[in-house]
């Protein structure tokens, strides 16, 4: 994997309207992520509180890891330990918290001509 499309992932994340805080690219080449913090616009009823009655929090942490076939291989998309499990697209796992976003692979929507953009607009 080439450190250049990890810091092209990295500008896509970061110019997106939906993410803050974004990382530099972490963890060992071998397995490198970008954490970002995901900030959602709540109902109005929830906007006070900063999270909802099952636990979605207004700015929501999300690592986006990478493997050794990106570009070509969309990264995994980990949400924080404790996000509710509750909803239909959180993938079941005993592990990471996995948001299931595309009806199909991620490699493919990475694919298109948006790119990351196509990725990030999915989990938005």
């Amino acid at each position: 994997m080439v450190d250049e499309w990890l810091q092209k992932a990295r500008r896509y994340i970061a110019s997106h309207r939906v993410f803050s805080d974004v990382s530099e690219v972490l963890g060992p080449q071998s397995a490198p992520e970008i954490h970002a913090t995901a900030n959602i616009e709540l109902p109005s009823l929830y906007s006070r509180s900063g999270q909802t009655r099952l636990g979605v929090r207004a700015r929501e942490f999300v690592r986006f890891v990478f493997n050794q076939n990106f570009p070509l291989e969309a990264p995994r998309i980990v949400l924080r330990d404790d996000f509710p499990r509750v909803f239909p697209h959180i993938n079941p796992s005993s592990e990471a918290v996995e948001p299931c976003i595309y009806a199909g692979s991620l490699s493919e929507l990475l694919q298109q001509p948006g790119w990351m953009n196509e990725v990030l607009n999915q989990l938005v």
